[in-house]
Formats: structure tokens, C-alpha cells, sequence
């Protein structure tokens, strides 16, 4: 960002002669990016080295490795043991070729205290030879120096960028698909990393209800939106979820965690059309136990695809809620004689009547003897098909704002 530069330089004050090289040390400040170009000179005869590369660019090709602890970006320990490990060039030969005088470096967090280890530079000399998988062991060598680096703990600074996101509120807000009902739990650590203990609210949620569930994340100690940050992110960010019990009807089973193919009705996707989780949608069991609910937000940078799974990259979240079941939709319900259905049994399909419900605003749905809704019909017309459904006993609800009418029917053959 324009400050200060940092200059360490290795000489050789008598060339191949018997003096040692003196290498000065490299002391750079953690998270914080940098510049680096390097200079090359034959100072006996006054030559400058680095204009004869740059003129010979397709000829050389510089390598380097550094203690793994020391950058975040980019990671790893160099490429001098393997050609293809990240480094980032700034410079093309005339065949766009990687060179090397001018390469982008971020220091990591060093957290507590500084971190130091060694920085090697190596100039390979590969005329003719040289590719974009040529490596340490292909040419000659023109240097071969390794530096004493330390990066600095700075104590006034704000937490390291690189560091994990520290996440200590989570708030699921289910709100009814009709507006009628919204349910917020919240999980919350008060001192993040600290010693207090995580403090996780129940969610109290009816039975036999279309919910949309919004998930909001923030850093309170620091003040920041975590949501908005995935968002801006969320290529690199998925919500996996899992429960226990007959909670939900829709999605069936108990969650992708376990399996990332099983399902999950989310309504977001990232740029590349992959899941995210922000938002989701749900709806609880007519017959709907209590049961734990978990959410695991797994950080996935350059891995996530349509085949990552909750073992790939890291865990940002990993929190379970219990869930309590709130009987007021079955329960309130009744056979109502002013609703009649026939023909019951029925084969293929249903005709209905009914003096307390508008038809034409009202939601219609078959629940099987599970407790499963296996059908579901906005303003339903006065016959129903029903032949794709198996043989069995069901339950027909019809709803209409907060006025509910139901009948049992036999599905034959």
C-alpha cells in the first residue's frame, strides 16, 4: 500500500574468491501484502545482471521456497521442491513463461508473536530447455541464497485477515410461507474463542407448516456482518444440514451431512449455480416430533463442486439445536361434516363440497398415514385426482386463512 520498503541484500564482496557470502536478514509485518523485485549485479565489473535476464527472459526462471508458517499467500512451502506449487509471477518471458524478478506476497497472522524462518531465492539457468514444468532440477544454477526472515507480530493491529472468521451469533428466522407465524433461535457465544460456553436457544416449531428459514451470522465483538461477507463469497461457502427424528415432511430423510446427494431445498445458489444455504425451505411433519436440528457452514475455497461434501475444506459453524414440536395444527382439526368427499374409497379421483371453505383461495393437502404430506394443491378446483397415490388410508386437509376442514379417505388399488 506505498509504505516503507524493505530492502536485504546478499554480496559477495570478492566473487569466487574466499570470502564468505553475507546475507542480511528480512524482517516483514504480518498480514500485509508485498511487492518483491529483485535486483542482480556483478559489482566487480559493473555489470548489471538484471538487464541480461530480462533480454534473455526465455533462458531463466527463478524458484523459491520459504517455512511454511510465514505466508499466507501464497501457501505452502515454495516451488523449488515442486515446479507446479503456487507462486505469484508478475513477469512473462516472451513465450509466457513464468520469470520471476517481480512476484506478489501476503504475510501471515502471526497470531502470538513473530514467525520466522528461511526464504531461498535460486535463479535456474535453462536455455532451451525451459517450460512450464520446467523445475529446480532442469539447467544450471546462476544463485542459490538463503535468507533469515521473521515476520512481526504487530500489537496494535486488528485481528489478521487470514485468520478463521470469528462467528459468536447465529439467528434462524422460520418464517411461515403465509406470514402468520415467524420463529427465531439463536445461538451465541459472548466472548468467541473465550472460555464461556456456547448458549443455544430451542426452536419451537408447528407441526404440518411450510417455514422459509433465513440463517444471519455476525461477529458482535467486532461488529461485522458475516452474512454479507458470504455473500460476497458464497463460491466458496455451503450450509450443510442434518436432524433427527420425524420433523420435517419436506425435505425427507435426515439431512446431507451425512450424504451431500440426499435432500435439501435450497433457494440460493452461488455464481456457478451451486447451493449455498442462506435460505432454505421446510416443512414440518403433520405428525412431527421433537429432535435435534444442526447447521455446518464448511468453508470450501477452490474445492466446492457438485461433489464436495461436509468433508471438504474447513468448518466455520458447527451447531445443534433442539427442536420442539408445537401441536396446534392436527390437533385443532376435526371432521367436519360440511365438508364431504366422495366417493370414499375412492380409486382415481376425489369431488369435494364444502359450505366453510372458499375453494378458490384455499391451500389443499393429502397426508398419508405417515404423517408424510404427499400432495399439495393451491386453489383446488371441486375434483381431485389421486391416482398416482398408493393404496392406503389419508388424511384431506383444506385450508383456508386460519380456518382448517378435514375428511379421512381410503385409497383403493
Amino acid at each position: 500500500e506505498g509504505g516503507d520498503a524493505i530492502v536485504a541484500v546478499a554480496t559477495d564482496p570478492d566473487g569466487p574468491g574466499p570470502m564468505d557470502l553475507m546475507a542480511g536478514d528480512i524482517a516483514l509485518m504480518e498480514s500485509t501484502e508485498y511487492e518483491l523485485s529483485i535486483k542482480l549485479e556483478n559489482t566487480i565489473e559493473g555489470e548489471d545482471i538484471t538487464e541480461e535476464i530480462m533480454e534473455e527472459d526465455e533462458d531463466h526462471l527463478f524458484l523459491f521456497g520459504f517455512g511454511e508458517d510465514l505466508f499466507e499467500d501464497p501457501d505452502g512451502d515454495g516451488n523449488i521442491d515442486d515446479r507446479m506449487d503456487p507462486i505469484n509471477y508478475n513477469d512473462q518471458d516472451d513465450n509466457g513463461l513464468d520469470l520471476g524478478l517481480s512476484t506478489d506476497w501476503t504475510t501471515a497472522c502471526t497470531e502470538d508473536g513473530d514467525a520466522s524462518g528461511s526464504f531461498r531465492v535460486v535463479l535456474k539457468h535453462q536455455p532451451g530447455e525451459k517450460s512450464a514444468s520446467s523445475g529446480f532440477d532442469v539447467g544450471g544454477t546462476d544463485i542459490d541464497i538463503s535468507w533469515n526472515m521473521t515476520v512481526m507480530d504487530d500489537a496494535s493491529a486488528p485481528e489478521c485477515e487470514n485468520e478463521e472468521e470469528v462467528i459468536d451469533r447465529v439467528t434462524l428466522t422460520f418464517t411461515s410461507e403465509d406470514g402468520s407465524e415467524t420463529v427465531v433461535a439463536v445461538a451465541s457465544d459472548p466472548d468467541g474463542p473465550g472460555p464461556m460456553d456456547l448458549m443455544v436457544e430451542d426452536i419451537n416449531l408447528t407441526q404440518n407448516t411450510i417455514y422459509n428459514l433465513a440463517i444471519t451470522l455476525e461477529n458482535t465483538i467486532e461488529g461485522e456482518d458475516i452474512t454479507e461477507e458470504i455473500m460476497e463469497e458464497d463460491d466458496e461457502h455451503q450450509f450443510y444440514f442434518a436432524w433427527t427424528g420425524d420433523i420435517f415432511s419436506d425435505p425427507t430423510g435426515d439431512g446431507n451431512i451425512d450424504n451431500s446427494t440426499d435432500l435439501v431445498n435450497y433457494n440460493d445458489q452461488d455464481d456457478n449455480g451451486l447451493p449455498v444455504g442462506l435460505s432454505t425451505t421446510w416443512t414440518t411433519n403433520v405428525a412431527m416430533s421433537s429432535g435435534t436440528f444442526r447447521v455446518a457452514l464448511k468453508h470450501q475455497p477452490d474445492i466446492k463442486s457438485e461433489t464436495s461434501t461436509f468433508e471438504d475444506g474447513g468448518t466455520d459453524i458447527d451447531i445443534t439445536w433442539n427442536v420442539n414440536s408445537v401441536v396446534t395444527s392436527l390437533d385443532n382439526l376435526r371432521p367436519d361434516q360440511k365438508l364431504t368427499i366422495v366417493p370414499n374409497p375412492v380409486m382415481e379421483r376425489l369431488y369435494l363440497s364444502t359450505e366453510n371453505v372458499d375453494l378458490s383461495t384455499a391451500e389443499l393437502r393429502i397426508i398419508d398415514a405417515m404423517g408424510s404430506m404427499v400432495k399439495s394443491v393451491a386453489r383446488p378446483a371441486n375434483t381431485i385426482s389421486i391416482e398416482e397415490l398408493p393404496a392406503g388410508t389419508y388424511v384431506l386437509i383444506v385450508r383456508d386463512s386460519d380456518l382448517y376442514v378435514t375428511r379421512r379417505f381410503v385409497k383403493i388399488r
